[in-house]
């Protein structure tokens, strides 16, 4: 008898049918000069907090990053749409197979600040990290941090689960250039 591995990287055909990227939206991201890694959420907390429904457990504690982001960083920021109910195992392996660089709350707290008003509406943009530094609930649970952008309100940045990701969501993919 066999045991399929959780870790499994999925066969083509399931990532087609669960993503579909949105070719009309793409943003360029600049990491700032001043850009502080350590501090990123906390200063993101004390300019936004009061703007957004943020979720006090993102924290740079919490939150850790698998990939260091530093000073004038470019990146080209593309959106894919969740078709279909899945895991974040699933999200995972469609983004490692587009070669993007995983960042986590903290590309997340950058788009919002620099891009707010362009970030794709009524959905949950999801920012994922490397399975292992995600931050565990005390529920157990891992976390992957969003925002939602309601329609003509100041958003939600929150956490939501690893294992939960809904058909309606849109994973952002975050491609260094």
């Amino acid at each position: 008898m066999e045991v399929q591995s959780e870790e499994k990287t999925p066969p083509e055909e399931v990532l087609a049918e669960t993503f579909v990227e949105n070719p009309d939206w793409t943003l360029e991201l600049v990491v700032p000069a001043d850009y502080d890694h350590e501090m990123c959420l906390r200063r993101f907390h004390k300019k936004f907090g009061v703007l957004s429904a943020m979720d006090p457990r993102i924290t740079d504690a919490n939150f850790q990053a698998s990939f260091r982001l530093e000073p004038w960083t470019r990146f080209a920021v593309r959106a894919a749409h969740v078709k279909k109910h899945t895991t974040g195992d699933i999200c995972l392996a469609y983004l490692e197979s587009l070669h993007v660089e995983l960042l986590g709350a903290q590309g997340l707290a950058l788009l919002f600040e620099h891009h707010r008003a362009s970030l794709p509406e009524k959905t949950y943009n999801l920012s994922f990290n490397k399975k292992d530094v995600l931050w565990r609930s005390p529920k157990g649970y891992l976390t992957v941090p969003f925002i939602r952008q309601p329609r003509g309100t100041t958003g939600r940045f929150g956490i939501g689960q690893f294992d939960v990701i809904n058909a309606g969501n849109t994973l952002l993919c975050f491609f260094k250039i």
